[in-house]
């Protein structure tokens, strides 16, 4: 770790990754501090696949995206297990491994994401017992260090982290009795609802939302309310939470300055991972360019995308998955189907097929995320998920098949836990 940098980046996900590249790109010396133990932020425990569509072309799952955007960031100096804990004046206070550094910068990016809200913020009255997770903090303990979160679960908010919370607890083997929504219709993507919800048979309660939590030692029920004063207890032992986030800057209160730049999640909540980097790209160029003392290059073009539609389908209707338009697909009652884009659309609506990502462990017991070589029928996603449970993969190597299969089909190797 030398002295002094032109662009020093604070955060690794993708954000940061997408900063990295573009401030080497104009040629400055870059060094990027992710308090992880490896980069990618939020990426690492998303195993889902659905990333890249827009920047790389390709379903990726987040540790593959991850691996994409690290490879666009060679060039950068890269410190995992390093905390930024102080910022003054361009000069970062770093505490790694090897001890306390002090690390001047010609130009900083702040790529340090964003936060999730907690009970507290929301004000949920109960008890305190155990059980109670963001959704965030869910995925890490089951995606990344292949914990059991519990049995029977109520999930509040139905937002598209918490909708793909839910589909990872049923993939587990668990029972998710709710997903309850303030609002009238779910927040998160219509594809969402159907691939993470709908396709699981999981509930969502609209207008509704959880106004107590029960429980000693650990959750035993929570209640739920809904607008006209109705109330109905649920028993489960755990509740998850996706009420919403905020960008973290706890290290500039003030906001952007002069020399400091903001990206990502941290500047605003992000849609998707691919927008993110390319936030973090034009950050990065406009931090070198100002490190540098050159003329910036013109920003980055942020893909154009499809208006996505929100909420509930269409009544008889789904959302094809196969490409990032997302039609909405129709079969009509004398069998033609509609609203598809291509031919694929009208297949997936009558056979709906969809890639089926989970984790096993390894022998020693470390967590291997896991996809499907090819899409396999919907219907065949629990039962399969419920065979791979108690299997192992011995000598993981990511993009490897893991020697496993789901109904036939190839397991292949996108992640390995760094816990």
């Amino acid at each position: 770790m030398k002295e002094y940098y032109d662009v020093c980046i604070i955060g690794g996900g993708p954000g940061g990754l997408g900063a990295a590249a573009g401030a080497v790109s104009l040629g400055a010396s870059v060094a990027l501090f992710e308090r992880n133990a490896v980069t990618g932020g939020v990426l690492s425990q998303c195993i889902h696949d659905g990333f890249g569509l827009y920047r790389y072309g390709a379903a990726l799952s987040g540790p593959e995206y991850a691996r994409y955007a690290l490879d666009e960031a060679e060039g950068a100096e890269i410190f995992t297990g390093c905390t930024v804990t102080g910022l003054s004046d361009r000069e970062l206070t770093v505490v790694s491994p090897e001890g306390l550094n002090r690390v001047r910068a010609g130009a900083i990016v702040m790529a340090t994401g964003c936060r999730e809200r907690t009970r507290e913020a929301i004000m949920i009255p109960g008890t305190r017992p155990a059980g109670i997770f963001t959704a965030g903090t869910a995925q890490e303990l089951m995606n990344l260090r292949g914990r059991a979160i519990g049995k029977r679960a109520v999930v509040l908010g139905s937002g598209d982290i918490g909708l793909i919370a839910a589909r990872r607890m049923k993939l587990r083997g668990m029972e998710v009795a709710a997903i309850c929504e303030a609002r009238d219709e779910p927040s998160g993507l219509t594809r969402n609802v159907v691939q993470c919800a709908r396709d699981f048979g999981i509930p969502i309660l609209t207008g509704t939302t959880v106004t107590e939590i029960f429980g000693k030692g650990r959750v035993s029920a929570v209640e739920i309310s809904n607008r006209r004063g109705e109330k109905q207890v649920i028993e489960c032992d755990t509740l998850i939470l996706s009420v919403g986030l905020i960008p973290e800057r706890e290290l500039i209160p003030g906001g952007e300055a002069e020399g400091i730049f903001l990206c990502g999640n941290c500047k605003r909540i992000e849609q998707l991972a691919d927008l993110a980097t390319v936030s973090g790209e034009n950050a990065g160029k406009a931090a070198a360019a100002a490190a540098l003392g050159i003329v910036p290059e013109g920003e980055v073009s942020v893909p154009e995308l499809p208006v996505l539609p929100t909420g509930f389908p269409e009544d008889g209707a789904t959302v094809c998955t196969g490409c990032p338009r997302g039609c909405t697909v129709k079969t009509e009652p004398d069998g033609r189907v509609t609203g598809n884009f291509c031919p694929r659309g009208e297949e997936l609506a009558k056979n709906p097929e969809r890639y089926l990502t989970l984790t096993v462990k390894t022998p020693e017991g470390k967590s291997v995320s896991l996809r499907s070589a090819r899409p396999i029928p919907v219907r065949c996603h629990l039962s399969a998920a419920e065979e791979l449970k108690s299997q192992k993969t011995e000598d993981p190597a990511v993009g490897r098949p893991s020697g496993l299969f789901a109904r036939g089909v190839p397991m292949i190797i996108t992640g390995i836990s760094p816990y």
